[in-house]
């Protein structure tokens, strides 16, 4: 007959909830991925100081949002080139950037407002006798 100690059953049972879970941290314009939360707190927040510092590092596979446009697409799959770092993204936000990649922001298009007023002020349709078809044009459009 097995006997077990109590120490040894509750032991047990203990370490496996201290087994490190994977958590998804995006990179700002990169991939989404998943790093291990034995890397500590991932970088997040607002203020002066983020909530953590845990980004991706070189070599780890993004597991979501890989597109071949990205800096870390090699081919095949979304690979970190570099160790991504803990930065801020927007305003007083973090998030995690890839160095040679947080210096180059999209340029946001152009947005141009205009103040439209028409040099001749349309007049208004007459209805009655005055009436007459609008002659359509005799040149073809270019």
């Amino acid at each position: 007959m097995v006997r077990l100690h109590l120490p040894i059953v509750l032991a047990s049972l203990c370490s496996t909830g201290m087994a490190t879970y994977d958590l998804p941290v995006s990179v700002q314009y990169d991939a989404t991925y998943t790093i291990p939360s034995s890397r500590g707190a991932i970088c997040s927040g607002a203020g002066k100081a983020p909530a953590g510092t845990a980004c991706p590092l070189k070599g780890d596979v993004a597991t979501a949002d890989c597109h071949s446009y990205l800096f870390s697409f090699d081919g095949k799959q979304c690979t970190a080139k570099e160790d991504a770092k803990c930065a801020i993204v927007l305003g007083d936000t973090w998030g995690c950037v890839f160095p040679s990649v947080s210096g180059t922001t999209a340029t946001p298009c152009p947005t141009t407002y205009e103040s439209y007023t028409p040099d001749v002020t349309p007049a208004a349709t007459k209805c009655g006798e005055d009436d007459y078809p609008t002659p359509a044009p005799t040149t073809p459009c270019p």
